[in-house]
């Protein structure tokens, strides 16, 4: 990005001001202000900044017109809470609770968490309608037990008080996951899968 600023001249104390160009640029997550040198300008009438606060105000602004965009995004994704933190949600938001046990070793876990978990309308629908909680079972292995977690993938379906309605073992994809989270949304309590 290319920006005027105007830098007074302090030096030798006149009034006088020089036009001088800026860029901001974006390398490895961080932001840069460089002076770019095309020729001096002398006008009168502006007032004074130093350059270095110029490159101060191209930061702030350039960060926040970023900061919509970088929002907006970080919406596009499952609000994936803790166990403990999940089950209080629940209750306080009369919610049903899908609750997703996942290892970062488990392929299949890694395949929904790539394509189904990614899929716009699941989140969509996990974030309105559930309090969604991701347990690793290597690390939480006490919440693993509570719920018999044998293999992997593995999801359970609560009511908004933590009781169970029902698991569905093993990878599911976004249209099977959509079924299964809209028949459950309608009242229909069995968590169990329908065709492959």
């Amino acid at each position: 990005m290319l920006f005027g600023a105007t830098v007074g001249n302090a030096a030798d104390g006149t009034n006088e001001q020089d036009q001088a160009p800026y860029a901001l640029t974006s390398q490895g997550g961080s932001t840069h202000c460089m002076k770019i040198k095309v020729g001096t300008r002398r006008r009168h009438g502006f007032t004074r900044m130093k350059s270095q606060h110029v490159c101060h105000v191209l930061v702030v602004l350039f960060c926040l017109s970023t900061w919509l965009p970088i929002s907006a995004v970080a919406a596009d994704s499952i609000n994936w809470q803790t166990y403990d933190a999940g089950m209080a949600l629940g209750k306080t938001k009369k919610k049903k609770v899908f609750l997703h046990f996942y290892a970062n070793w488990c392929f299949y876990c890694r395949k929904m968490a790539k394509e189904t978990f990614q899929d716009p309308s699941v989140i969509e629908h996990l974030n309105k309608n559930y309090i969604p909680i991701r347990v690793d079972s290597d690390k939480d292995k006490r919440t693993a037990s509570m719920y018999n977690v044998r293999a992997l993938p593995s999801t359970w379906f609560l009511t908004e008080q933590g009781e169970r309605i029902g698991n569905a073992p093993g990878y599911m994809s976004s249209k099977q996951l959509l079924e299964l989270l809209k028949r459950l949304a309608t009242g229909n309590n069995k968590a169990t899968r329908q065709g492959g």
